[in-house]
């Protein structure tokens, strides 16, 4: 009796870290053999729980490099690893990455926080806060605006200056102007405020309301998860760093697992 209740178990469990692991049958033979035994002996030992730990975001980054990311690396904080992932709740889930390219979008340097995570074996992933920060190259940028061969710089201030040639009315025009950056939402935006000639001629109100269609720009930042909005755009040598938060997230689970 004691023996085959002892099997029941072990095969309940052998399910369960499979389907937690990612379909564990892929997995190789010993690292399955040590999940299933850690789990039936309710192992506490740090060696043991930092393996596990180490199985599972080496897929988890296998799985983001598979999505678009570069060089991912991720990080779960919290002990013992091996209960939160029998309950699919993880405390802090960090996500590093040397680039991203996703739904046409590029960003570089990223980096994503997550706090008390819910994977469900089915339905979508939740997380109590979300703050990722990342750079949007200038060219990325002007070049989902249309804006092309305009450059984009640091003006100070948090704001940015733009400088290129434009056909207004007929005429060529070489003009720089200084935007001010904001954030709205899920987009970035850029509102010229002043206007300058490269040969020194003013510009009257009816030209720059012209210039400010032309050097006016948005930028989205496309499948934001349900939650997560810009909070912050900083202009920094190279490109926009965009902060973005969000409280009670939901993440669609079909691009987790």
């Amino acid at each position: 009796m004691g023996l085959t209740a002892s099997k029941t178990r072990t095969h309940r469990a052998r399910n369960r870290v499979d389907l937690l692991a990612g379909r564990g049958a892929g997995l190789p033979c010993w690292v399955r053999t040590l999940l299933v035994t850690l789990i039936i002996l309710a192992a506490a030992a740090v060696g043991a729980d930092r393996v596990a730990e180490r199985v599972a975001t080496g897929k988890a980054e296998d799985r983001l490099a598979a999505h678009g990311v570069t060089d991912p690396q991720v990080d779960v904080a919290g002990f013992p690893f091996l209960t939160q992932l029998l309950t699919r709740h993880f405390d802090d889930v960090t996500m590093t990455g040397s680039a991203v390219d996703v739904n046409r979008t590029h960003a570089e340097q990223v980096h994503v926080q997550a706090t008390d995570v819910d994977v469900p074996a089915s339905g979508d992933a939740t997380a109590g806060t979300v703050r990722a920060t990342l750079l949007v190259p200038y060219q990325e940028v002007l070049d989902r605006a249309g804006l092309h061969g305009l450059q984009m710089s640091p003006a100070g201030g948090g704001d940015v200056r733009l400088r290129g040639s434009v056909s207004v009315l007929g005429n060529s025009l070489d003009v720089s102007t200084v935007g001010n950056v904001r954030a709205h939402g899920d987009r970035i935006a850029v509102v010229p405020q002043s206007f300058e000639l490269a040969d020194g001629g003013s510009v009257s109100g009816s030209l720059k309301g012209l210039l400010a269609d032309r050097f006016g720009v948005s930028y989205t930042l496309r499948s934001l998860p349900d939650g997560v909005s810009v909070r912050r755009v900083a202009a920094r040598p190279g490109g926009f760093v965009v902060t973005l938060v969000g409280t009670d997230v939901t993440m669609n689970a079909d691009t987790l697992r």
